[in-house]
């Protein structure tokens, strides 16, 4: 790899997250810490706001006010393309995947400030697994996009869903739910919640949930993680 690239590859990462260290830098490029250190220099001769700490404590990132222009997207239109990006990749795809990585970063180096932070922390709540079993796949349809948009709100905001849920048996239940975590298993859509009435964590299809109402009111701290393995999740998915 040239340095150019490797100029280019350090670029695109500062944009991934706020804060990197120079040793983290330094294991994804397969250089030295100190070549790190000079190719940042050689950022801010190109007119690139690169902040580092040599410091205890300290880190290196892009400035947060200053985004890539290649690009214009918001938080939520980066997530989606993350999500196809992720889906594509376990669909298997079998040209154009050479560049395949770049995806995700290219879309990443989109944003800066409070966009990017927003994404990076909606990104450790998304997973996704394998394609849905055939049985799965045929009795799955699209949400309506009321109930959509409902549940992005609730999900962004981190705020309480009240729902109408159909269960497998054509059961119908009211619930108030806390939308922690989201699951793709292709074309299946899963919300990873707390369940307020079975005081527990529970997976709600999206396609069965008839009725959705955002409670902005109502707030929690997310617990992906947590919630996603209490529910099984490690079995069929990964963090997007």
């Amino acid at each position: 790899m040239s340095q150019s690239d490797r100029l280019e590859d350090l670029r695109l990462l500062l944009r991934q997250k706020e804060y990197w260290t120079a040793e983290e830098l330094s294991g994804r490029l397969g250089v030295s810490v100190r070549s790190i250190f000079r190719y940042i220099g050689e950022l801010r001769q190109k007119g690139i706001d690169v902040e580092a700490d040599r410091g205890r404590g300290g880190g290196i990132r892009m400035n947060p006010t200053v985004g890539s222009r290649s690009i214009e997207l918001s938080e939520i239109q980066a997530m989606r393309l993350l999500i196809a990006s992720a889906v594509l990749d376990k669909l298997g795809l079998p040209l154009f995947s050479k560049q395949k990585t770049m995806i995700p970063t290219r879309l990443l180096s989109g944003l800066a400030g409070p966009p990017l932070k927003t994404l990076s922390q909606l990104k450790t709540r998304v997973f996704v697994g394998a394609i849905a079993p055939p049985a799965i796949a045929l009795a799955y349809h699209e949400p309506r996009k009321p109930i959509i948009d409902e549940i992005e709100q609730a999900f962004i905001a981190c705020c309480c869903l009240d729902i109408t849920y159909c269960d497998e048996s054509n059961r119908l239940s009211q619930r108030v739910i806390e939308p922690h975590a989201i699951s793709v298993s292709w074309p299946a859509w899963y919300l990873l919640s707390f369940d307020h009435l079975r005081q527990s964590n529970r997976t709600f299809r999206l396609d069965r949930i008839i009725k959705a109402k955002a409670l902005p009111k109502n707030t929690f701290r997310p617990r992906a993680q947590e919630v996603f393995l209490s529910t099984g999740g490690k079995v069929f998915a990964e963090p997007l």
